[in-house]
C-alpha cells in the first residue's frame, strides 16, 4: 500500500523534455518516465517496461518505512507521456496521493496550433481524474486568455511579484532585419567574427575588461541550425543543440541533441549553443560568460507564443550571477504589417466560433454511425487545413473518441493576433513590450535613450554621439562601459585621447589612427 505523505509527493509534468532531463540530473532520486525516440515497435516495449518500473518504484515507497520520512516519490514526465503515468497510478490506487505540478504551462498555448489535440486531451483527462493540480510558470498567461479555457476558468490564480530592489534591467539591443537578411546569414557573421576575434562580445566591469566566449542562439527551426552548422563548418565539439528528439534526424551527420552542463559550480560549455523555440523552457543554463541572440520570425503561422512570454523566459535561462553577460541580448525580428484590424479579426473569429458550435450540434444529434464518420473526417483532416474554418477537434472523454471545441487553439489565435497587432507591426511597441514584460526599470532614461540612438545611428555618427554623451554625462560612464553592444574602440579612444582630442580630429577614425597608431580602424 502506498503511504507516503500526500503533501510532499509530486508528479512533475512539463511539455519540455530537456527541462525534465535537466531536473533529473540535478535530482537523480526522482523517477524519469521517458524512453528515447525510436521506432514504434521498440518504443511500445520500452513504454511497457517503464510502466512496470514505475509501479515498482511506487510500491517500494509503500513497503519501505524509511522512505515515508526521508525520501519521497517524485515522478518526472512529459505532457505527452503523462497518460501512461496516470494509468500506473490508477492501477496502484495512488492517484490521489500526489500533487500534480504542470510546469511551464504557458507552453500549452504556445504549442496549440501544432499539437492542440494532445494538449487539450491532457487537460480534459487530468481535470477529470486528479484532485490536486498546480499550473506553474515564471511567465504566466494573462487571466484574460485563461478564463476562456474551461479547465482553467475560475481556478485560484496567484501571482508573485519581485521586489524592485533586487531587479537588474536587461540590456536588450533590438535589430529589425533588413531585406535579404535571415537568421542564417546573421549567424554566419556572428560565427565568423568569433573565429576572427576569439570572443563574441567585450565590456568593462569594475575597471576590468571581460570577454564572452560562449553564445546562446535561439531560433525557430532545426533546419536553420543545420544550415548554419554546415555553411560555417562547425564541428560537433564546438556545438550544443537543444531541440526535440524527433528532429535529431534533421541535424548534420555527427550532431545530436544534447543537454547543457548541469554543474553550476564548475560549468564547462561549448562555444555555440543553439536552441529551438520548443526546447528551452525550464532549462537551466550555467555559464560564466555566455551572451544571447534571439531570432524571431513573425511570419510563422504556428508561432503563437508572443514576445512578452518568450523574452523573459530566454533571459531567465542564464542562472549564474557571475556571468556579466547574463542580461545582455540582441533580438532580431521582422515586422508583419498585414495584420488584420480588430474588427476584421473579431468577425473572422465569430464566424469560426459559430461554425464550430453548428458542427458540434450536428454531431450531437447524429446517429452513432454518422458520429463515427464525422470523427474520422475531423481526425483525417490535413494539418494545414485544421482550424481554418472552425475549432472542432477529436478528444478522448472517458475512453471514447468524441468531438469538441479546441479552446486552446481558439485562445492561441487571439493571443497571436494580439501579438502581431501590438508588437510586430511597430518596432517601438516591440521594444516597450520587452521592457514591460520583464518588469525591470533600473537604468536611467537618459542612458536608454542614448543606447536606442546608438543602435540605429549611422556608423559615421556613432563616435561623435558617444563622445558628446559621455562628455555631458560623466556620471553614466560605468553603465556605458558595461554595454557590450557599443564598439569597444569608442571606449578606448575616449579613455585614452579624451573628448577635446577626439573633437580636434573631427571624430574621424582615419585621423585618429594616424594620430595614435596603437588603434586600428
Amino acid at each position: 500500500m502506498f503511504k507516503a505523505p500526500v503533501q510532499k509527493s509530486r508528479i512533475i509534468i512539463t511539455p519540455r523534455l530537456h527541462a525534465l532531463k535537466d531536473k533529473f540530473e540535478q535530482h537523480p532520486g526522482c523517477f524519469l518516465f521517458h524512453t528515447p525516440y525510436t521506432n514504434k515497435a521498440k518504443r511500445a516495449g520500452e513504454i511497457t517496461r517503464l510502466m512496470s518500473d514505475l509501479k515498482a518504484y511506487i510500491d517500494a515507497y509503500g513497503a519501505n518505512p524509511f522512505f515515508q520520512t526521508t525520501v519521497l516519490p517524485k515522478v518526472l514526465v512529459t505532457l505527452d507521456s503523462s497518460g501512461k503515468v496516470l494509468d500506473v497510478l490508477r492501477s496502484c490506487g495512488a492517484t490521489d496521493k500526489f500533487l500534480y505540478v504542470v510546469d511551464e504551462f504557458q507552453c500549452l498555448m504556445g504549442d496549440a496550433a501544432f499539437k492542440g489535440n494532445t494538449d487539450m486531451n491532457f487537460l480534459i483527462r487530468i481535470d477529470s481524474e486528479v484532485k490536486r493540480i498546480c499550473y506553474l510558470s515564471a511567465t504566466p498567461i494573462p487571466d484574460l486568455f485563461l478564463d476562456e479555457v474551461p479547465q482553467f476558468n475560475g481556478i485560484p490564480y496567484i501571482k508573485l511579484e519581485w521586489d524592485p530592489a533586487v531587479l537588474e534591467e536587461p540590456n536588450i539591443r533590438e535589430v529589425q532585419m533588413k531585406n535579404g537578411e535571415s537568421a542564417e546569414v546573421l549567424c554566419g557573421r556572428i560565427i565568423q567574427d568569433f573565429k576572427a576575434n576569439d570572443y563574441f562580445a567585450r565590456k568593462t566591469v569594475n575597471g576590468r575588461m571581460v570577454c564572452s566566449t560562449e553564445v546562446c542562439i535561439f531560433l525557430n527551426e532545426v533546419r536553420s541550425i543545420r544550415n548554419i552548422i554546415t555553411k560555417n563548418g562547425l564541428r560537433p565539439e564546438e556545438v550544443t543543440i537543444l531541440c526535440s528528439e524527433n528532429k535529431a534526424s534533421e541535424l548534420p551527420s555527427g550532431f545530436k541533441p544534447s543537454g547543457l552542463c548541469t554543474d553550476r559550480s564548475n560549468p564547462v560549455n561549448k562555444p555555440f549553443t543553439f536552441c529551438t523555440k520548443a526546447s528551452f523552457e525550464g532549462v537551466d543554463f550555467y555559464s560564466t560568460n555566455a551572451i544571447t541572440y534571439v531570432f524571431i520570425n513573425a511570419g510563422k503561422e504556428w508561432q503563437t507564443l508572443d514576445i512578452m512570454l518568450d523574452i523573459p523566459q530566454i533571459l531567465g535561462r542564464q542562472r549564474l550571477d557571475i556571468n556579466p553577460f547574463r542580461h545582455d541580448a540582441t533580438v532580431y525580428y521582422k515586422t508583419k504589417p498585414d495584420c488584420l484590424s480588430e474588427n476584421e479579426f473579431r468577425m473572422q473569429q465569430q464566424m469560426m466560433e459559430q461554425e464550430s458550435e453548428k458542427f458540434i450540434d450536428d454531431f450531437n444529434n447524429s446517429s452513432p454511425a454518422m458520429k463515427e464518420r464525422l470523427i474520422k473526417l475531423v481526425r483525417d483532416k490535413a494539418a494545414d487545413k485544421k482550424f481554418t474554418e472552425d475549432y472542432v477537434d477529436v478528444f478522448q472523454v472517458n475512453g471514447q473518441a468524441t468531438l469538441g471545441i479546441n479552446h486552446l487553439v481558439q485562445v492561441a489565435k487571439w493571443n497571436q493576433w494580439h501579438q502581431r497587432s501590438h508588437y510586430y507591426t511597430n518596432s517601438c511597441q516591440l521594444t516597450a513590450s520587452i521592457r514591460s514584460a520583464v518588469k525591470m526599470n533600473v537604468k536611467p532614461q537618459a542612458v536608454k535613450d542614448f543606447e536606442a540612438w546608438y543602435y540605429s545611428a549611422p556608423e559615421k555618427d556613432r563616435l561623435k554621439g558617444y563622445s558628446d554623451f559621455r562628455n555631458a554625462n560623466p556620471q553614466f560612464d560605468g553603465l556605458l562601459l558595461q554595454n557590450p553592444f557599443i564598439d569597444q574602440r569608442c571606449h578606448e579612444w575616449y579613455g585614452v585621447l579624451g573628448y577635446d582630442t577626439l573633437a580636434g580630429l573631427d571624430f574621424d577614425t582615419t585621423k585618429i589612427q594616424i594620430h595614435n597608431n596603437l588603434y586600428k580602424v
